[in-house]
C-alpha cells in the first residue's frame, strides 16, 4: 500500500507503544486498537475511527461505563495513569478510575492534539471501552462487529439492540453479526444468528411485517457486501 501502509503501520506501532504502559491485565486491547485501524490514508483513518469511537461512546453511556469524556482523554489518561488495570477487580472499575484521571490533563493538549495523536489515543480509549463493554454482557466484541456497525451507519442504541438480543440467545461472539452479513462462517448456528438479528430487526421495526424485516436484514447483507 506504499505510504498508506506506513501511516497505518506508524499510527499502530504509536498505539502499541501506549497500551505497553498498561500492563498485562487488559490483554489484547493493543491488538483490538490497531484493529480498529483501516488500510486507508490519515484523512480516511481519521474519520473511520471517530464513526466507531460514537458507536462505543453511546453504547457505553447507555451502560454507564462512559459519560463525558471524550475517547482521546481515556486514552492519554491511561497513559499517564499511576495505577494499571491489574490494580482493579474490573475494567468498570479501571475506567472510572481514569475518569478522575482526565480531570488531570492538560485541556489544551487535548484540544491541540495532531491527528495522528488523536487517532492513536481514540483507538486506545474505544479499546478499553470495548473491553469494559464485554465484560457486562460476558461477550467477545471484537474490532470486525464495531468496524461493521460502522459499515452500517448503525446508531449506538441500535448496535446495543442487537447485543441484548445475541445475548437473550446465548450467542456469546459478537463478531458472529459481522460474519454473517459477509456470508462468512459464523462460531454460533447461522440459523440462531439470523433469527437474532431479526427478533432484533423486530424490536427496532414494530410496524414492519415479517416479509417487509426478511428485506430490511437482506438490504444490510448486500450493503456490506458492497463495501467489502
Amino acid at each position: 500500500m506504499g505510504w498508506l501502509g506506513d501511516v497505518c503501520s506508524a499510527i499502530g506501532s504509536a498505539i502499541s507503544s501506549v497500551c505497553s504502559s498498561l500492563g498485562g491485565a487488559l490483554g489484547g486491547v493493543a491488538a483490538l486498537a490497531s484493529a480498529l485501524i483501516p488500510g486507508f490514508g490519515l484523512a480516511e483513518i481519521v474519520l473511520v475511527v471517530q464513526a466507531v469511537c460514537t458507536i462505543v461512546s453511546t453504547v457505553a453511556e447507555l451502560l454507564g461505563l462512559k459519560k463525558d469524556e471524550k475517547m482521546e482523554e481515556i486514552g492519554m489518561a491511561a497513559e499517564n495513569a499511576e495505577l494499571k488495570p491489574e490494580d482493579f477487580d474490573s475494567t468498570e472499575e479501571y475506567i472510572e478510575y481514569l475518569r478522575e484521571e482526565v480531570k488531570k490533563l492538560d485541556k489544551e493538549e487535548v484540544e491541540n492534539l495532531s491527528n495522528e495523536d488523536r487517532v492513536k489515543y481514540q483507538a486506545v480509549g474505544a479499546a478499553i471501552t470495548i473491553k469494559g463493554i464485554e465484560e457486562k454482557y460476558g461477550m467477545s466484541m471484537p474490532a470486525e462487529f464495531w468496524n461493521t456497525a460502522k459499515d452500517m451507519e448503525l446508531k449506538g442504541e441500535e448496535v446495543k439492540t442487537y447485543m441484548d438480543t445475541f445475548k437473550k440467545n446465548g450467542i456469546e461472539d459478537m463478531g458472529d453479526m459481522a460474519a454473517y452479513l459477509k456470508g462468512e462462517e459464523t462460531k454460533s448456528d447461522a440459523h440462531a444468528v439470523s433469527d437474532s438479528m431479526m427478533e432484533a430487526l423486530g424490536e427496532m421495526y414494530p410496524d414492519l411485517s415479517r416479509e417487509e424485516l426478511d428485506d430490511k436484514l437482506t438490504e444490510m447483507e448486500n450493503k456490506v457486501k458492497e463495501i467489502e
